[in-house]
């Protein structure tokens, strides 16, 4: 997800094929797509098309301030690299 805000993130990487950009994509849709995701289902496709979506829509929310939170997406990078690490060390 973090890799998402990137600038050199391609489209492709947001994790579904609905194409959003951060021009159209507001506080209100990323509610929306909040809300969504709250909403229990039973279906695995339908909550996996669900959780590619909010990632999607969160993501092109937050890019257009990618630059400015560098450092922490940098640290947040760094964190998942040793947590993956630390899981991988038997």
């Amino acid at each position: 997800m973090v890799r998402n805000l990137r600038e050199d993130s391609p489209a492709s990487d947001l994790g579904t094929s609905t194409e959003i950009s951060a021009e159209t994509t507001d506080e209100a849709a990323v509610k929306r797509a909040k809300r969504d995701l709250d909403n229990e289902t039973e279906d695995d496709q339908e909550k996996s098309s669900r959780e590619g979506f909010a990632s999607a829509t969160v993501g092109a929310w937050l890019k257009p301030w990618a630059s400015q939170l560098k450092s922490e997406i940098d640290g947040i990078d760094a964190a998942i690299a040793a947590l993956g690490s630390i899981l991988r060390t038997p």
